[in-house]
């Protein structure tokens, strides 16, 4: 049965209304389709697995779904916020972190393990982005420096992190 043009078009504003682009939920909906097929194919065809997988997927789509309607404006003024706290948290990751899978990259809040490093994946780039925004376009080369500078101090910090014990290894600190 085709579907009709006011169907598509009712689908289109539905989707607006509730702040998500068709593509980019059908490119979703598709790579959690062949990730779901890979586990299947990869676990033995364990389907308790493909259950827990789509739970969590289920999760991440409601959690999606939310998010989507907070106002752009607001990611936007945290941003440069969250992204000081993260480093922050990398500070104390050093300082008091744990240590988990062969690497201290974790706190431990009790009930659970935090990586600090996941929040800033998502604020680096709103944190550039902000900083890009209030400037003007097109950015400056002073601009485009201050928003390497951005990135590149979160990516020594996560890369003292990474490799705190391999450097005590090299300086024979270690024990072995």
């Amino acid at each position: 049965m085709p579907v009709s043009k006011t169907g598509i078009q009712q689908r289109d504003r539905f989707l607006t209304k509730i702040h998500i682009d068709g593509w980019l939920l059908a490119g979703l909906l598709l790579l959690m389709a062949i990730g779901l097929m890979t586990i299947y194919s990869a676990s033995g065809q364990d389907m308790a697995l493909i259950k827990r997988q789509l739970i969590r997927l289920g999760i991440g789509l409601v959690a999606m779904f939310l998010l989507a309607q907070i106002p752009v404006l607001f990611y936007r003024n945290i941003s440069p916020f969250v992204y000081g706290i993260g480093i922050l948290l990398l500070i104390a990751v050093l300082a008091i972190g744990v240590t988990g899978k062969g690497a201290q990259r974790w706190l431990d809040l009790g009930a659970f393990r935090f990586q600090p490093s996941e929040i800033l994946k998502l604020f680096v780039p709103m944190t550039v982005a902000w900083y890009i925004s209030r400037v003007g376009m097109p950015p400056s080369l002073k601009t485009l420096l201050t928003a390497l500078l951005i990135v590149v101090l979160l990516e020594a910090m996560f890369l003292m992190l990474l490799q705190k014990t391999m450097m005590m290894k090299m300086m024979g600190l270690s024990r072995k």
